[in-house]
């Protein structure tokens, strides 16, 4: 697709930036800003949490951005780790009040929030969670601010010529983006339900409606017949990424503390099916969780 004139969509996301600011995200800025002191440039609060503003019994979501891996981590394993697939996840918990509340934050460098976030990223992990609202719940400076709405602005016009050509006539955007958002859950070993896209879209409607609408103003069309490549793409996509998945999950296992019955959780949370967990799985997952894999994707708990 052409260039396109896209200042518009920048200040549409500029001016839709969420913000919030109550103790508990104060105290996990806190905590971030001690890990990862001077290379720490932004941390982003988003998913199902950011949307209900509960949470008691679940598992707050970030994204912490920072300058480069190498001055991120004092461990050099984990900078590699996440150099060659990012995000690493790890866990951290925080006590106000008495209470105690849990979250997990994904880290990613400037320079790959950028890149990931492009028509160069083939795969739609990143480009489809940075598309959805987030909050701003820190910045290092004005610069680290604009690089997360460029990073939203890229991520949409991404998932919007990535899966335009599925549609048979032009969506409106609630069909836009429920399609947009099943096709990226579909590329990725999930356990999410088929109705989630649409649930996210409700969450959120004047986010993705207005954002939809500025694509078409800027000059952002629909084809008049369906793209067979386009198609075939997503094919491959579905493929890859669920490999992919495997290994972040693998992955987090190591790096995210208490990562297997984690996941578990999860998994029974969205789909309703038990997973038991011993200590054999805890100590080595990347042995005896493959089974455990096999068993949820023939139930179809995970696709």
């Amino acid at each position: 697709m052409k260039n396109m004139d896209t200042k518009l969509l920048f200040q549409c996301l500029d001016k839709q930036l969420i913000t919030v600011d109550d103790v508990i995200l104060t105290a996990f800025v806190e905590v971030l800003q001690r890990k990862f002191d001077a290379s720490l440039r932004a941390i982003m609060f988003y998913g199902s949490c950011l949307r209900s503003r509960k949470y008691k019994d679940a598992m707050l979501d970030f994204y912490v951005i920072v300058d480069d891996y190498q001055t991120a981590y004092d461990s050099k394993t984990h900078a590699v780790l996440n150099a060659c697939l990012a995000p690493n996840v790890y866990f951290q918990t925080v006590e106000v009040d008495g209470v105690k509340v849990q979250a997990k934050y994904a880290v990613l460098s400037e320079k790959d929030l950028l890149l990931q976030t492009s028509t160069r990223a083939y795969h739609s992990y990143f480009w489809a969670r940075f598309a959805q609202p987030f909050a701003l719940i820190y910045q290092a400076d004005a610069q680290a601010r604009m690089q997360l709405i460029q990073a939203q602005l890229n991520s949409i016009t991404t998932i919007y010529t990535k899966t335009i050509g599925l549609f048979n006539s032009p969506p409106t955007a609630q069909e836009f983006w429920v399609g947009a958002l099943q096709k990226t859950y579909s590329a990725e070993l999930r356990a999410e339900s088929k109705l989630r896209a649409g649930v996210i879209y409700e969450s959120n409607q004047r986010h993705y409606d207005e954002a939809f609408n500025t694509l078409l103003n800027i000059g952002f069309s629909h084809s008049s017949r369906t793209s067979r490549w386009t198609a075939w793409n997503w094919v491959i996509r579905a493929a890859w990424g669920k490999l992919l998945s495997v290994l972040r999950l693998l992955k987090a296992a190591t790096t995210f503390e208490n990562g297997v019955d984690y996941l578990a959780w999860k998994i029974e949370r969205h789909s309703g099916v038990h997973v038991e967990i011993n200590d054999r799985h805890r100590k080595h997952p990347f042995i005896y969780c493959w089974p455990i894999l096999w068993r949820l994707w023939r139930k179809g708990a995970v696709q």
